[in-house]
């Protein structure tokens, strides 16, 4: 992914803002996933997939309302 490309977290954080707790979960969630993922360490400890579980279940709740209200205030 491209420095420049917008992602639907983005999106979610634009549009709603960081105030609600499960936006900010859904921020460290991603951090947190990244974070691994770039760690590359395939022998190490993995992430618990109730966490990348729980980080998909947020941005499915959220970006459809980021959409929404992003397509009203156009």
């Amino acid at each position: 992914m491209s420095e420049s490309e917008i992602t639907k977290l983005d999106i979610i954080v634009e549009v709603l803002g960081e105030r609600e707790p499960e936006i900010r979960r859904l921020v460290t969630l991603d951090d947190r996933i990244r974070t691994f993922a770039e760690s590359g360490d395939e022998n190490g400890q993995r992430m618990p997939i109730e966490l990348i579980a729980e980080w998909a279940m947020l941005l499915d709740k959220y970006y459809p309302l980021a959409l929404e209200k992003r397509n009203s205030l156009d």
